[in-house]
């Protein structure tokens, strides 16, 4: 990136960056949001993603468990 006052303007794609310390190649898969980020190398992606979406799936059989039937999973406000 170059930057000119108020303007940043990128002028190389699809190269490997040094960000904040942590190498990002193209490819790679970024998630980032309000409490930070993290970079997934690009062979290790599907593997990730799949764990991630079974460990979704395993917290809402837990859930269901713990949740009282017919009930929010919250208590009653009194």
């Amino acid at each position: 990136m170059r930057w000119g006052g108020d303007v940043i303007t990128p002028f190389e794609a699809n190269r490997t960056a040094l960000v904040s310390g942590v190498v990002v190649r193209p490819g790679d898969y970024v998630f980032a949001d309000s409490s930070g980020a993290a970079v997934i190398p690009a062979p290790e992606v599907r593997e990730i993603l799949e764990e991630a979406n079974r460990v979704v799936i395993e917290e809402g059989r837990v859930d269901e468990q713990i949740r009282p039937e017919g009930g929010s999973g919250q208590e009653p406000k009194e």
